[in-house]
């Protein structure tokens, strides 16, 4: 058996008798995460500072005082009241958006009426004879001093009837066949 002259890296070595903290298997003077005996040293865990125990909560006036909880009656009043308020404005919304002043209608013409009322005028008050086929757009808006076109045939030719909106309430004048 031969041996190596060089010493075995990973045998083990016996602790140095001097120093007791030496061994990697017996704890540190002190034990393990003590602070170090010295005066002056840093606490187990490094240099930090040092707390006492101090009381959650110490109320120093009366506006300190926590409020006190609500019963169930009373958040069922507070709900109740939400919602009051919330259907009273929703009935605002709707009356003004719907009914007056109408913010959420557009109001239009008939067509089949204007287009109506537009031969009967031709006819009575322009005197004119062989009115027929009058068409007006579809979907024009009631508002005062708008103006569109209608296209009528009398007797034969065609023409185009200037309409003035003089109104909101839906009222037009008809101008003279051109």
């Amino acid at each position: 058996m031969t041996r190596s002259h060089e010493p075995d890296p990973y045998a083990a070595r016996p602790a140095d008798p001097v120093d007791p903290t030496a061994g990697w298997d017996r704890p540190p003077a002190g034990g393990w995460g003590a602070p170090d005996p010295r005066p002056g040293s840093p606490g187990p865990y490094g240099d930090e500072p040092q707390y006492r125990w101090q009381p959650q909560y110490e109320p120093s006036s009366s506006n300190d005082r926590p409020r006190p909880r609500r019963s169930a009656r009373q958040r069922g009043r507070q709900r109740l009241l939400v919602a009051i308020v919330a259907a009273l404005v929703v009935v605002v919304v709707l009356v003004l958006g719907f009914v007056t002043p109408g913010w959420f209608v557009t109001r239009v013409f008939d067509a089949t009426a204007v287009q109506a009322g537009v031969a009967k005028i031709l006819t009575d008050d322009y005197a004119t004879d062989g009115v027929a086929d009058v068409r007006c757009p579809q979907n024009v808006q009631v508002a005062a001093g708008a103006t569109f076109t209608c296209d009528a045939t009398i007797d034969g030719d065609p023409v185009t009837v200037p309409i003035t909106v003089t109104d909101d309430r839906g009222g037009y004048q008809v101008g003279r066949p051109a």
